[in-house]
């Protein structure tokens, strides 16, 4: 040992790798190459060796597992993930826009393909009644034949130029277009269910049919209100 100073020891032992680095990197390759299924079958034998002392580490270095740490993106409830937010908080700030628009779109050129346009439609059909009114093709089409399958205007309700009929609830309930699948009214077709839309608080304004099918639903929702009540 050329130093017994731990600190003149450390600035030469800086000094020669500045001036020989180079040639200890290249010496570093060479001998890994030369002894790397040893080298590999040692650091295996060591994991658990290993494993032990950085537990020990981060005990010394007050570096607690990622499972008691405590939350400061505003969820303290939530359990710890990386950078001290959860989960679903690291994702929305690591997360790549234009990557993620790039696989949904590519998810949605494969389904295509595999489902054919027909199919994909129907796809699309079956997702939007399960997701925003917890309904299946098989509740809607039920629905539909409990109506006569028409409108509460009259008019049939069949697809017309790719417009499929609309499922009609409460929007005092659920002011989003997703719903507790609870509030669900009847089916409408597109014109009924716009004219609704825009005219619900308004009653005297709406056509007779749909005041009479608000007030059909009202009543039933009254009935239910005071069974349970009861």
């Amino acid at each position: 040992m050329p130093y017994k100073d731990p600190a003149t020891k450390k600035a030469y032992n800086q000094r020669y790798y500045a001036d020989h680095q180079e040639e200890l990197v290249e010496y570093s390759r060479a001998y890994y190459d030369a002894h790397q299924e040893e080298i590999l079958a040692k650091n295996k034998a060591n994991q658990p060796e290993r494993t032990v002392y950085m537990h020990g580490y981060r005990r010394s270095k007050v570096i607690l597992p990622r499972m008691t740490k405590e939350n400061t993106c505003g969820h303290p409830d939530r359990e710890h993930y990386a950078r001290n937010m959860c989960v679903i908080c690291w994702r929305l700030a690591t997360r790549d826009r234009e990557k993620n628009k790039r696989q949904s779109k590519e998810r949605r050129t494969k389904l295509k393909e595999e489902l054919g346009p027909e199919g994909y439609t129907a796809y699309l059909r079956e997702r939007s009644l399960r997701l925003s009114y917890k309904l299946t093709v098989e509740d809607f089409e039920k629905m539909v034949e409990q109506q006569g399958g028409l409108c509460c205007c009259g008019k049939p309700l069949v697809v017309e130029n790719g417009k499929t009929p609309c499922v009609d609830h409460d929007h005092a309930c659920c002011p989003t277009n997703k719903t507790c699948g609870k509030c669900l009214r009847g089916i409408l077709c597109m014109r009924c269910n716009m004219v609704l839309g825009l005219l619900e608080d308004n009653h005297n304004l709406l056509p007779k049919f749909l005041s009479d099918y608000l007030k059909r639903y009202e009543c039933k929702s009254v009935g239910l209100t005071s069974k349970l009540a009861a």
